[in-house]
């Protein structure tokens, strides 16, 4: 890191970083649900199964080549028990234990990171600066992995084990170029600034791989003979930004600001690339005032308010306004197929915050914090909406409609004791909300579901699409769920359910179908009124 002033009017500066990482670590061990996460399976496998194949007389078993034996659970090997000879097959993750690949495969990342960072600053008269600063972040990582051939899901003779290459390259510019002014006309103060930033990422990714190993030790895709495949990927964003702020204050007692973006995003097409943002603010130190001078226990008071617009192009794909295909191959001829389907329409998640609150230092400062009350209404929000898979694809990016979310927050710090050697300080934290979904998109009418998640106007967005419990079957212990419009319960059990088991014909009439008698023959029916208002079904007992 370096910063020379060339004149009194110049000033450069630049910050240079590099690291080299070589590094074995088994990056399974942090995939919830692999089967080979070592720390995932001890904490949920049953102790019954073993972790060892061992030998008649208890001890552990080692292979011909020396390797020690471990239980994959695949029923490949057979043991002794209580004078019998079993093959166990384990019903969780069969075929696998991590103990073991850890010791017989092989990972490792190479790494080279480079980070750059530089910035020339111009004055021109006192208090009016320009300045540029430009950084660069690149990221080389090469992955290596070979699994190997003799125990696993790549043990079989036709496979014979695998390896397999990974590089990725990520490069991006930032640019930043900034015209600041700032002077003060007595107990008046300003802060004028514009600028420009672009910022650009390139990501590379290419991978190959191989089965059948000729040596079970060597880390190169040229050491295996059998079903090569590869893959290359390429991905490009971009932003662009034009921007102002301005800050006053009146001595040092008011402050106001206001600012102003407008940004593109590649991630749109054209047509919807810029969004225009912008926010304003004030605020005012109550404590500055003559008639607070008396209450000395108040080291700071501040009251503040704000609003702004943000804006988020996050939707999950670089390109998510185009269209996108896969090529493979059909009887050596290409196979095109539809692996995105775009949005031309989509544009800018936009949110519309609103902040007010104090902020506060009481008791020469031992006591601190925030108390605060929050707007923030999200619009036009980014979502892969679900559709017919029928269609020729599952989901389009859309902007599906807004939210909003209304809170308080309270943040509190205190140093309980605070001496030269001792310092004891507590923190407390409190944060009350509420969510409304305020509209969707009118292809919805009203509600979304998607999974287990289901997204309705005038509701929560927290809310799950699962049947509600009802509690157990007092005579089987079987669990009870609320099912379907009337609310009728639904047994876990083989009795068999029709789709539709009664219907409303007209308003006060209630017919059965035949399937309903049929399998609720046992049911007792009661209508508590005959406006259909509480259906209650009863299993009747003889």
């Amino acid at each position: 890191k370096a910063d020379y002033k060339v004149q009194e009017w110049l000033k450069v500066g630049a910050n240079f970083s590099y690291a080299n990482v070589k590094s074995r670590y088994p990056d399974e061990q942090t995939k919830t649900g692999s089967s080979m996460n070592l720390f995932y399976i001890t904490n949920n496998i049953a102790p019954i199964y073993p972790l060892y194949i061992r030998n008649a007389d208890g001890s552990i078993k080692q292979d011909s080549r020396g390797y020690t034996m471990y239980d994959y659970g695949n029923g490949m090997y057979n043991r002794q028990v209580n004078g019998k000879t079993e093959a166990p097959n384990r019903p969780f993750l069969s075929n696998s234990n991590p103990a073991s690949s850890l010791q017989l495969d092989k990972r490792e990342f190479l790494m080279d990171i480079l980070s750059a960072k530089g910035f020339v600053e111009i004055e021109f008269m006192p208090g009016l600066k320009a300045t540029g600063n430009w950084g660069m972040d690149l990221d080389n990582t090469r992955y290596s992995e070979l699994v190997n051939p003799y125990y696993g899901q790549y043990a079989s003779e036709s496979v014979g084990g695998l390896v397999s290459m990974e590089h990725s390259r990520t490069f991006s510019v930032n640019q930043q170029y900034l015209l600041t002014y700032k002077n003060n006309f007595g107990i008046h103060n300003i802060d004028l600034l514009a600028g420009f930033e672009s910022y650009n990422y390139k990501s590379q990714y290419l991978s190959g791989s191989k089965q059948k190993l000729y040596n079970p030790t060597i880390i190169e895709i040229n050491n295996a003979i059998k079903t090569p495949a590869v893959y290359s990927a390429t991905t490009n964003y971009a932003t662009q930004g034009f921007l102002a702020r301005a800050q006053y204050d009146y001595d040092s007692k008011y402050f106001a600001s206001a600012s102003y973006r407008r940004d593109a995003s590649s991630r749109f097409h054209p047509d919807h690339r810029w969004g225009n943002f912008w926010s304003v603010g004030t605020s005012w130190l109550l404590n500055k005032e003559a008639f607070m001078s008396d209450l000395t226990w108040i080291d700071m008071l501040k009251f503040k308010a704000s609003y702004g617009v943000q804006g988020n192009d996050n939707i999950g794909n670089y390109y998510a306004y185009q269209d996108q295909y896969s090529v493979s191959n059909s009887n050596d001829d290409f196979s095109v197929s539809l692996a995105y389907k775009g949005n031309k329409n989509i544009t800018w998640e936009t949110s519309h915050s609103f902040n007010t609150g104090f902020d506060f230092e009481f008791f020469d400062q031992r006591l601190n914090g925030t108390i605060e009350y929050f707007s923030r209404k999200t619009t036009d929000m980014l979502y892969n909406k679900p559709v017919n898979p029928s269609v020729g694809y599952s989901a389009i990016p859309m902007n599906v409609g807004s939210m909003i979310n209304r809170g308080v927050e309270l943040d509190l710090n205190g140093d309980i004791i605070r001496t030269n050697d001792i310092t004891w300080s507590v923190n407390f934290n409190l944060t009350h909300f509420k969510n409304k979904i305020q509209k969707l998109h009118p292809d919805l009418n009203g509600e979304l579901i998607d999974g287990s998640r289901i997204y309705q106007e005038g509701e929560s967005m927290y809310q799950f699409y699962l049947r509600k419990y009802a509690g157990v079957d007092e005579e089987t212990g079987v669990a009870l769920f609320l099912d379907g419009i009337f609310q009728h319960l639904l047994r876990h059990s083989p009795i068999s359910f029709c789709s539709f088991a009664f219907r409303i014909i007209r308003e006060n009439t209630l017919s059965f179908s035949d399937c309903f008698l049929h399998s609720y023959r046992k049911w007792n029916i009661i209508i508590e009124d005959m406006n259909l208002t509480s259906i209650y079904i009863s299993e009747k007992f003889h």
